[in-house]
């Protein structure tokens, strides 16, 4: 009986690798809810960061007419603010409050921390 001699199927110095590199890959674009969610969460976050820095609370209220401005004139709504508080809890964090106005009245508020 003869011994089989091992060889190393690895690569060694000098040798190129046997392996494929994989074939180019073509990034798909985001679908165009994601990418509107995007430009929001900007928005969104220039916007809180100038009032915070003013000392204005942050809520829907305040923030709705700006981040408008900023994304063209597109509609702002509470529920974008909760998609994007669903999709990144830790950068959006939303809390509802009721505010009572001079008549007695209450309504609900949404404020933000972003």
């Amino acid at each position: 009986m003869t011994a089989r001699k091992r060889t190393n199927t690895g690569t060694q110095k000098g040798q190129p690798s046997k392996r494929r590199a994989p074939g180019p890959r073509t990034k798909k674009p985001l679908p165009v809810k994601y990418t509107d969610l995007i430009a929001i969460h900007g928005a969104v976050a220039t916007v809180s960061a100038l009032l915070q820095r003013r000392g204005i609370p942050t809520n829907l209220k305040t923030l709705k007419a700006t981040v408008e401005n900023q994304l063209g004139g597109r509609e702002f709504t509470e529920r974008h603010l909760r998609q994007l508080a669903t999709i990144d809890p830790q950068s959006v964090k939303l809390r509802l409050q009721l505010v009572q106005d001079e008549d007695g009245n209450s309504e609900r508020e949404l404020s933000l921390r972003v």
